[in-house]
């Protein structure tokens, strides 16, 4: 415990936090620094300090990687949808051709629009 030059009572703490990721098996560990203010024997106050920001970083990157593997599912399916639908489209009159744009074919409905 310290006494500052106001009187007050503040106990500083300095640890290493340390865990594993279970989403990539990777273990972190980082310094923090916690300081609280006691008054009567209890806790008033508490600033803790650290950097998150490799955990943050990894987190994100998690993130978008699913993201990308949910946005490349979809667009296998509707490809998947696109051409098991070739002959309803021959069917409704229109040619197939490159021409046909994404937002044409989901107005017709062979493309989902959900994800």
């Amino acid at each position: 415990m310290v006494v500052d030059d106001k009187g007050e009572t503040w106990v500083n703490y300095w640890s290493v936090w340390k865990g594993t990721m279970a989403a990539n098996d990777k273990t972190y560990e980082t310094p923090i620094h916690i300081t609280s203010q006691f008054v009567n024997g209890k806790i008033v106050k508490a600033f803790g300090y650290w950097n998150n920001a490799p955990l943050q970083l990894d987190v994100m990157a998690l993130k978008m990687a699913a993201e990308k593997a949910a946005m490349e599912a979809v667009e296998e399916e509707n490809k998947a949808i696109f051409l098991n639908n070739r002959e309803e489209l021959k069917n409704r009159g229109l040619e197939f051709s490159s021409r046909f744009t994404f937002f044409t074919l989901m107005m017709l409905g062979f493309y989902r629009a959900s994800l």
